[in-house]
């Protein structure tokens, strides 16, 4: 629970100070369109999005955190990406 709270606010400090220093909101489906069809002023996303994928790798090293067990199919795991994509 504590890791689920700890996360939670990571998140929103993280999404606190991109608007306090860009004005961006943190809409990561744009943000991510942005690191990979960025313009040179939008450099900023690539850095945002390899934050994202490297702070669990970061906690994930050093045994902080276990991966999750999942025991659902991949087939609802495709279905619910593109029902949150959408």
């Amino acid at each position: 629970m504590l890791q689920v709270v700890l996360g939670g606010v990571m998140i929103g400090l993280a999404s606190a100070l991109l608007m306090a220093t860009n004005g961006k909101i943190a809409g990561i489906s744009s943000i991510v369109h942005r690191a990979f069809f960025f313009r040179g002023e939008e450099s900023w996303t690539i850095w945002f999005v390899l934050g994202l994928m490297l702070g669990p790798a970061m906690m994930l090293l050093p045994g902080w955190i276990t991966p999750p067990d999942i025991d659902i199919g991949w087939g609802s795991i495709i279905v619910g990406g593109v029902l949150v994509g959408m």
